[in-house]
């Protein structure tokens, strides 16, 4: 067999090899798949992505080296009768998937009829086909990276509602990028989101190649005309409960709402996430809200892990519940690694070279760029999905109402009663019953501090700064230094305290409130003084944000203090906000 190899162009470092055979396969055969046959069949790696063109004659092969496996390999072998069984089982499954069953009239359109001309829109690549922008960090060898079956990806959106019959928000999105209007996009997480270790070096947080920034890429290349911006607002160590105080004051300081809200802080643990819905809400009526769901890694995920699947579960209700798209990446990995000789690894891999001391410990929450390239084809996909939706509409531009093309609304509420008819939570809880304060009175925030926020103590043993990039704080080394922040309460005093809890070289701090006020602290009331641990035994570094609930004895002060200072040293201690309601 004879192999020409030509450069593809507007590609980096990708290779196209033609050749002829007499297949009658029709659909794609995944690099991905290969290597896992590779690896099985105790060969090493295989450097031969194969893809299977529409036209059954025609073969074609991505290279970078020699194919190690010879063809009448029974791991091939193998590989090719599970391909074509699940290649049967899900055809069915992937083409019902590709254009939803649903009405066109929440958003105002008619469905085609059978004269009607379609509107054909385009469609998001994958990384494979993707060209990256100059806002995208990616390696040279970016397009070789073996791509997954349409299958896997479908499996990931299995939990997504459809747009049109669930919430029009989606559409209504498409349908602006497609008028080449501006979109803006908010992604809130942790580490893992803001980019930690995907690419470079171990302990370099890059976000310019995380899937957030892979994902608006392909936005960007399909709708070239379109003006698309993001704001990954995602911060190492931070949680849900740290998440939702930042989205607050992120919104209150916004001139406009964002089209697209992505949630994905699985990696810091569960979390309210049925309140974070309802915060981002109460600003945020009319903004699509996606949550993304890769699971918890206290190590490389095993199948059958109880909690993951208890947490997915509970996501995956709320989802339904408010009608929010939940697109799940561990159903895709689950897929594959059961269909495709595939393992959890190919999907999520530790991210650094074997050898380096993190390889089998933190860095299990901190894939590479590979990772975030999946998790954006992920996205890529449901959007292709709801994209082929729309077209089942009529799209005559002249028939398209300017309302749906309406921005979504950004709201600045003065009290908690604009929700009431919103959907009934499944806690049971109103706004007014969320850990939180909706309308701060006072926020020292370190990554956003205020003029009247501290910048040191007196005694300049606290200081405002970063101990690791990205991640600033109020830091002491010395015991028995107090730092003082300005507060103001209402008749309802809330206070709200994120501080570092690590497993090293961290201490106990005391809290000190000088207010009239008493404070509900561990269950015992009329406390004015605490103490904040920051160590614990997990091997992790996050955010621990707490709560605290007061009550005026007498009349209602407004102006008050918080005063903080290092009692077991010589370790640290890291204070990251305090707001006040």
């Amino acid at each position: 067999m004879g192999l020409e190899r030509t450069r593809v162009p507007g590609r980096r470092s990708e290779y196209e090899t033609t050749t002829t055979t007499t297949t009658t396969t029709t659909s794609w055969v995944n690099c991905a798949l290969m290597v896992t046959v590779a690896v099985v069949g105790g060969f090493g790696a295989v450097a031969y992505c194969v893809r299977v063109s529409a036209e059954p004659t025609s073969l074609i092969l991505y290279s970078t080296q020699s194919l190690s496996v010879p063809s009448s390999h029974p791991a091939l072998t193998r590989f090719a009768a599970k391909t074509a069984q699940t290649r049967n089982k899900t055809t069915t499954t992937n083409n019902k998937h590709m254009v939803h069953p649903s009405s066109c009239h929440p958003l105002g359109l008619q469905r085609l009829s059978q004269t009607d001309s379609v509107v054909q829109l385009p469609r998001l690549p994958n990384h494979a086909k993707s060209i990256p922008g100059s806002q995208v960090w990616v390696p040279d060898s970016f397009s070789s990276v073996p791509v997954l079956p349409d299958s896997a990806l479908d499996a990931g959106l299995a939990r997504a509602k459809p747009g049109i019959s669930c919430s029009p928000n989606v559409h209504r999105m498409l349908l602006r990028l497609w008028a080449n209007e501006t979109i803006r996009i908010q992604v809130w997480g942790g580490s893992m989101t803001a980019g930690a270790s995907c690419c470079c070096k171990f302990g370099v947080t890059q976000p310019r190649c995380t899937w957030a920034s892979q994902f608006v890429n392909r936005i960007r290349e399909t709708f070239p005309s379109a003006t698309v911006l993001l704001e990954n607002l995602s911060r190492g160590g931070c949680d849900i409960k740290c998440g939702i105080p930042n989205i607050i004051m992120t919104q209150l300081q916004s001139k406009h709402a964002p089209d697209m809200v992505i949630f994905d802080y699985d990696q810091n643990g569960l979390g309210d996430i049925e309140g974070i819905l309802r915060v981002a809400h109460f600003f945020l009526p009319s903004t699509l809200f996606v949550i993304l769901w890769t699971g918890p890694r206290l190590s490389l995920r095993s199948k059958g892990d109880g909690f993951q699947n208890r947490s997915l579960e509970f996501y995956a209700k709320v989802a339904q519940h408010y009608c929010v798209q939940l697109i799940s990446y561990s159903d895709a990995e689950d897929h594959y690694a059961n269909n495709f000789y595939g393992n959890y690894s190919d999907m999520w891999n530790q991210g650094l070279e074997e050898g380096h001391p993190y390889y089998l410990g933190e860095n299990y929450h901190h894939p590479p760029w590979t990772t975030h390239a999946y998790i954006a084809d992920l996205l890529a996909r449901w959007l292709n999905v709801e994209l082929a939706t729309l077209e089942t509409c009529n799209l005559v531009r002249d028939k398209v109402s300017n309302r749906l093309f309406a921005r979504p609304v950004l709201r600045h509420p003065s009290n908690f009663t604009v929700d009431d008819n919103w959907i009934r939570p499944l806690s049971r809880m109103d706004l007014s019953s969320i850990q939180t304060c909706l309308f701060p009175l006072t926020t020292h925030v370190a990554h956003l501090p205020q003029p009247e926020s501290p910048h040191e103590s007196l005694n300049s043993s606290w200081h405002l700064f970063e101990d690791r990039p990205g991640k600033p704080g109020w830091i002491t080394n010395t015991t028995n230094d107090w730092i003082t922040f300005p507060v103001n309460f209402s008749s309802n005093p809330r206070l709200i305290i994120a501080y570092l809890r690590s497993y090293e070289n961290i201490g106990e701090a005391e809290v000190v409130v000088d207010s009239p006020a008493g404070w509900l602290v561990y269950g015992v009331g009329g406390k004015r003084s605490w103490g904040l641990d920051g160590h614990w035994p997990d091997k992790i570094s996050t955010t621990e944000t707490k709560v605290f609930q007061g009550r005026f004895i007498g009349n209602h002060v407004p102006l008050g203090a918080i005063r903080f200072r290092l009692v077991k040293g010589p370790n640290k201690f890291k204070i990251i906000s305090v707001i006040s309601c």
